[in-house]
């Protein structure tokens, strides 16, 4: 797959659900793990929320050293292939439009890795999947193209 994508397990859209679930009315969150292949970015794992974090009604932000500590052991136990490819977090009582925390999140992150990034946000009616475009440095929207028991596939749009 070269074209632009995202591949998401279904299973980790379920665990983003949960762990939604389970943090509510707080926010919830973390990184998102996985493969660049061509234009394409594999979810492949998540971390978070953890009990260092701190997390409000309207806001998380990632203070538990767990979630790089995850990071780096996936990358080496792949051999340097599993990355850093985005975040994600909860909106409790709100939808999931990206705000402009969220858009300068994702802006930081893919300056760092020098790649293009992945956000979702959990919303209280649905999920947001977005890509953040590192060559026009803008944040698009998605949408799915393909869903089954095991995967989802969204495109930018």
């Amino acid at each position: 797959m070269l074209e632009p994508a995202i591949l998401v397990p279904s299973a980790l859209l379920d665990d983003i659900q949960k762990r939604a679930d389970k943090s509510y009315p707080r926010e919830a969150g973390g990184f998102l793990l996985g493969v660049f292949k061509g234009e394409a970015i594999e979810v492949i794992r998540l971390t978070g929320p953890f009990s260092a974090d701190k997390a409000t009604r309207t806001r998380f932000i990632r203070r538990d050293p767990r979630h790089k500590a995850i990071a780096v052991a996936e990358w080496l136990k792949s051999g340097k292939v599993c990355t850093l490819v985005g975040d994600w977090h909860s909106h409790p009582d709100g939808g999931f439009t990206p705000s402009s925390i969220d858009t300068n999140t994702w802006k930081k992150m893919s300056k760092v890795q020098s790649r293009n990034m992945v956000g979702i946000i959990r919303g209280r009616d649905g999920v947001g999947v977005y890509w953040y475009d590192i060559d026009q440095k803008l944040v698009r929207r998605t949408r799915l193209i393909q869903k089954d028991d095991k995967t989802t596939i969204w495109e930018p749009i």
